[in-house]
């Protein structure tokens, strides 16, 4: 079965590089529509037996699976474009949070999922979000949740958790390397360390209390327990991100969901 992208922006080059890369697809039955050729040069020269065109039309007659990877305000018109072609059995993919899977089915009758990808599945980490419409198949629910199975957790929710389930997987590399970045400035602005060298060892203390949750099972509480002596300098500092993460975050809860009800 043929596996096509329709769209190669940022997340779905991402997608398909990373997906061919962890072996879960073969670039002999992956086929890659984008309306700048160019865009694609790359991937031809990486991939060179993945199958690129112009012709969204092309991908969908000839794909089994497909992935709709453009904008969430575009997704309506390359649905309508591709539907006299598409196979009715075919199984359709959305990567957009801001598209409803209802609405798309409803309106042309497919076989509905929707993916929230991470950037971080180009090293092998990072949760996908899952939610399969109601006329989707086994088999294929289970083909897409291998597929993405192969560059880290998939977790498969209701759509009506994608708004939150994105803050933390989809948006969370952005908030957690912003988090990263202002700790490193804030020690060059001491003037000790260079940036470079603030910037790397945050980077690897954040790499190695993941490790810690991750593959110890520590809990939060438990390394803070560690860290923090009573009356110490660490106890110090957390007493004031205890006093202003709280809110700075549910703003950003609160305006990320904001913007998510808007697109």
């Amino acid at each position: 079965m043929k596996v096509g992208f329709i769209g190669y922006g940022n997340m779905g080059s991402i997608m398909v590089r990373s997906l061919l890369c962890s072996g879960a697809l073969d670039p002999e039955n992956v086929m890659v529509s984008n309306r700048s050729a160019t865009r694609m040069s790359s991937l031809k020269e990486h991939y060179p037996a993945v199958e690129q065109t112009t012709d969204n039309t092309v991908v969908a007659r000839k794909s089994g699976l497909i992935f709709i990877c453009v904008r969430s305000d575009q997704v309506d018109e390359v649905v309508r474009e591709i539907l006299p072609s598409l196979d009715p059995l075919a199984h359709v993919v959305l990567i957009n949070g801001g598209v409803s899977m209802a609405e798309i089915q409803q309106n042309y009758g497919l076989k509905i999922s929707k993916v929230i990808p991470s950037v971080t599945m180009e090293v092998g980490r990072g949760v996908t979000l899952i939610c399969h419409g109601q006329v989707v198949e086994k088999g294929q629910k289970e083909l897409l949740e291998n597929m993405f199975g192969s560059v880290g957790p998939v977790k498969v929710i209701v759509e009506d958790c994608f708004d939150v389930g994105t803050y933390m997987t989809s948006c969370g590399p952005a908030f957690v390397a912003a988090f990263i970045e202002e700790f490193a400035e804030a020690a060059v602005r001491q003037g000790s360390f260079s940036r470079d060298e603030a910037r790397a060892m945050v980077t690897e203390t954040v790499l190695a209390t993941a490790a810690l949750m991750i593959e110890r099972g520590k809990s939060s509480e438990e390394i803070c327990h560690s860290v923090a002596t009573r009356g110490g300098i660490t106890e110090e500092g957390l007493k004031v991100l205890h006093r202003g993460l709280p809110s700075i975050f549910d703003e950003v809860v609160r305006v990320t969901l904001v913007k998510h009800e808007q697109s």
